[in-house]
């Protein structure tokens, strides 16, 4: 037995460090601005002669298209809108760049396919149809959704609007984490230090060397309640991937999600993702809301929850608001790197630096006391 884990052992690349991951991390975020440089982007002309040339070969019909010329730019891909007689409804046209493998496009095409068939018995919440899927292009062609895209909404919502807005954000993310397994399994703490060097430069403990107190102090509670809740278990959904108010489209009736990167995670990390960034991005005209201990506005977060339903299955509220500092660090970790490396600063930046500190604060003195969630 020991000579064959000997073997396979032998076979596997060897486990990157740290700085091996940042400098990983780097490329693949120049390759992917290289790659979605203006010169790179399709023609609508070019997507209609060859990329939707070969939809209906694969089809067996004619499609007669037409195509609209100006594209949504999306952080790795163009989206085109797309009509032909042979779909009921518009179609959007998702050219992804070469930094996305033709493997990744495939997957996220089999993903949407099942998702869209297993949410069928709740059409009020659901992701857009698949149409076809062609990986040696990038491209996964979907029904084009027509409602508004959340984030717009949060930004000229007023509070009982918004407070709309992210119960319909937490009902469909329950929809959405209802169609896998739920499995309980140990919480892997140790590693979200870790997680958070490699973007601030690859080196253990880099989170200490961060200028701004407060993210230093709240990096060092995050590393010693990791080892408190180290055998913490928590349930692993198939999550989104990115739960974000830009990747949800509402209206008519309908809460849409779209955009998965889905990965079988714990599903606390789609729940603090789409929190944080929130709060993190939301208007300055909503800055009079009241907070929780956990640096939240209270009332967002509140009909978040309470429409996502029972919490307590997901995980001990320890290792909750652990997973939440965890996501407030990263967040604000991503910023920081920017600026390190030479990023334009804007104005937005600033706001966001400001909340991911109240964040961070707020979610590390109430871990400390023992709060949890939004109490």
């Amino acid at each position: 037995m020991k000579a064959r884990r000997d073997r396979a052992m032998a076979v596997l690349p060897p486990a990157l460090s740290g700085r091996e991951r940042y400098e990983r991390f780097v490329r693949a975020d120049v390759e992917r601005g290289r790659a979605m440089a203006a010169e790179q982007a399709l023609s609508a002309a070019e997507v209609a002669r060859v990329i939707l040339k070969d939809v209906d070969r694969r089809r067996g019909e004619a499609g007669a298209w037409s195509i609209e010329p100006r594209p949504v730019r999306g952080r790795d891909s163009w989206v085109f809108k797309a009509h032909t007689p042979s779909a009921p409804w518009p179609l959007a046209v998702k050219v992804h760049c070469a930094a996305v493998t033709p493997e990744d496009v495939a997957a996220k095409g089999d993903h949407l396919r099942a998702y869209h068939e297993r949410m069928a018995g709740s059409p009020q919440f659901t992701v857009p149809a698949f149409w076809a899927c062609l990986p040696r292009h990038r491209t996964l062609v979907m029904q084009w959704i027509e409602a508004p895209r959340m984030d717009d909404l949060l930004r000229r919502a007023g509070r009982d609007e918004r407070s709309r807005l992210f119960a319909a954000a937490g009902a469909w993310l329950r929809q959405y984490h209802a169609q896998s397994e739920s499995i309980v399994r140990p919480l892997k703490l140790k590693s979200y230090p870790r997680h958070i060097d490699v973007l601030l430069g690859g080196d253990e403990g880099a989170g200490r060397q961060v200028r701004d107190r407060i993210f230093r102090g709240a990096y060092e509670t995050l590393v010693d309640q990791t080892e408190t809740f180290a055998r913490s278990r928590v349930a692993y959904v198939m999550t989104h991937g990115d739960f974000v108010p830009h990747n949800v489209f509402h209206g008519g009736g309908r809460t849409v999600g779209f955009d998965m990167v889905p990965r079988m995670r714990p599903a606390l990390n789609d729940i603090w993702h789409f929190l944080v960034h929130a709060e993190a991005t939301k208007p300055l005209s909503a800055r009079g809301a009241r907070l929780g201990p956990m640096g939240l506005a209270r009332q967002d977060a509140e009909a978040f929850l309470q429409a996502y339903g029972r919490l307590e299955h997901l995980g001990s509220e320890a290792a909750a608001a652990c997973m939440q500092l965890q996501e407030v660090l990263l967040r604000w970790a991503v910023v920081i790197a920017h600026l390190r490396r030479g990023g334009r600063r804007r104005p937005e930046h600033l706001v966001s630096w400001m909340r991911y500190r109240r964040m961070a604060n707020g979610a590390a003195e109430a871990l400390r006391r023992g709060h949890g969630l939004i109490r």
